[in-house]
């Protein structure tokens, strides 16, 4: 069966967040989706999602949310304190709950930002191919912006996977979880963060050197569209005649100043500032989890090593499936 969830509160900044909206940046449109990829999908697949289903994406606070009907529930990412019904609830696994179950998901313990899978996913309505929310244009989502109180927030229809998840797991506790000591850092307050050199560092001598030997500070401009990172940087003449360039989740900007802009997932298409360096796939879980106030070194990579990273993520996703569903379906 499918349902809906009553939003008793919205939390901070709860949105609705899938994999992106892919295929839309010729148009203008940003990618948005989940900050903490690795979180929204580990928590897809221990609901038996398909791993582009829309989740809840949490960030400093949760909501709290009524569940008509039975499901499954995830949370992943940050270190959240969250209970269902009173009953302390952890995270990297998956909680079965019970019809009529009050789901609280308090303030971070740990990190900044949460995803909260629930089996069958969000079933918003899509726009331009996401159910991704994207605020500053209101789109996706419900009705573009985060969540609130008397919110309904409707859900699809758990497939084969999910409900035999929900059967399976009827009253039962799980006692394994999903380790992801690897992806994050211990405290996700000082993460080191892997980068290589950008399209505009050659035209800037002793830039990179600069960028990373320094430690920067995420200051509380920081947001979905950027990271804004303060450094005792030098002065450095960005590269004359720049004109707007494409950019992506992951571009390190450079405006005058002592400030770097790292570029995610609400990121604009395009960009004039200088493009010094570009974060490695696989550590903007890390720097999503980045609160403002934490300090950030970056490590230079090359670019051929952040693809092999990646593939080695993808590998370890691919295994991690396989794991997960001898574990709850066999």
């Amino acid at each position: 069966m499918d349902g809906s969830v009553i939003v008793r509160s919205g939390g901070t900044l709860t949105t609705v967040q899938d994999r992106g909206r892919f295929g839309s940046r010729r148009f203008g449109v940003p990618l948005s989706g989940a900050l903490d990829p690795y979180a929204l999908r580990v928590a897809n697949l221990l609901v038996g999602n398909p791993s582009d289903a829309a989740v809840l994406e949490c960030t400093l606070r949760g909501p709290v949310l009524a569940f008509e009907h039975e499901t499954i529930v995830a949370l992943c990412g940050g270190e959240f304190a969250a209970d269902i019904d009173g009953e302390p609830i952890a995270s990297w696994r998956p909680v079965h709950v019970e019809a009529g179950s009050v789901l609280t998901v308090g303030t971070a313990r740990r990190g900044l930002r949460c995803c909260l899978a629930i089996a069958g996913g969000i079933a918003s309505a899509p726009v331009l191919g996401s159910r991704s929310t994207y605020l500053p244009a209101k789109l996706g989502g419900l009705e573009g912006r985060a969540l609130q109180s008397g919110d309904v927030v409707p859900l699809g229809e758990p497939d084969e996977a999910a409900a035999s998840i929900i059967e399976r797991l009827r009253g039962k506790p799980v006692h394994w979880f999903v380790d992801a000591a690897d992806v994050y850092t211990a405290d996700f307050a000082t993460p080191t963060i892997r980068a290589y050199a950008g399209a505009h560092a050659q035209h800037m001598p002793g830039y990179l050197e600069a960028f990373f030997d320094c430690e920067f500070t995420v200051t509380p401009a920081s947001d979905r569209m950027g990271y804004r990172l303060r450094a005792d940087l030098p002065e450095f003449d960005a590269p004359g005649g720049l004109v707007s360039e494409p950019v992506v989740p992951g571009t390190v900007q450079q405006p005058p100043g002592s400030e770097a802009i790292v570029l995610m997932a609400d990121a604009q298409t395009t960009g004039g500032y200088a493009r010094v360096a570009h974060v490695a796939d696989v550590d903007l879980p890390r720097l999503a989890q980045a609160s403002p106030g934490a300090r950030i070194r970056f490590e230079p990579i090359t670019r051929e090593q952040a693809v092999e990273l990646l593939r080695t993520r993808e590998r370890e996703l691919a295994r991690l499936a396989q794991a997960v569903r001898y574990q709850l379906v066999t």
